[in-house]
């Protein structure tokens, strides 16, 4: 699962860092976000839903990993790839986002974190 949530996240430093031609950035990124990040996140929601209809978590019954791994992703979108509501068409990992973020010492250090494009 870990590796699902990576490779989704791979190619967001090539538009977004290393990338230096801004047309071809804007490009790369228009790819990504169009065509790429769809797929990822359809299987990515396949894959929870086969554990407990994604009513709970990625893996078995409990917070792993991958679950805190999918808030990465998620600040990731945002951050970097500026998307407002990245998992809007995908209810069951808005869901789990939405639970994993609600666990207590997730949200304490969600609420004090400092703001970071990384």
């Amino acid at each position: 699962m870990v590796d699902a949530i990576e490779d989704t996240m791979r190619p967001i430093p090539q538009f977004w860092r290393y990338e230096t031609d801004e047309k071809r950035k804007e490009a790369l990124k228009k790819v990504y976000v169009e065509e790429t990040l769809p797929n990822y996140l359809n299987n990515l929601e396949k894959l929870l839903k086969s554990n407990n209809n994604g009513e709970g978590y990625f893996v078995g019954e409990s917070l792993t990993w991958s679950d805190l791994h999918l808030l990465n992703l998620l600040a990731m979108l945002e951050v970097q790839v500026n998307l407002t509501d990245p998992f809007e068409n995908y209810p069951k990992l808005k869901d789990l986002a939405q639970r994993v973020s609600a666990q207590p010492p997730i949200a304490g250090y969600l609420a004090k974190r400092p703001p970071s494009t990384f």
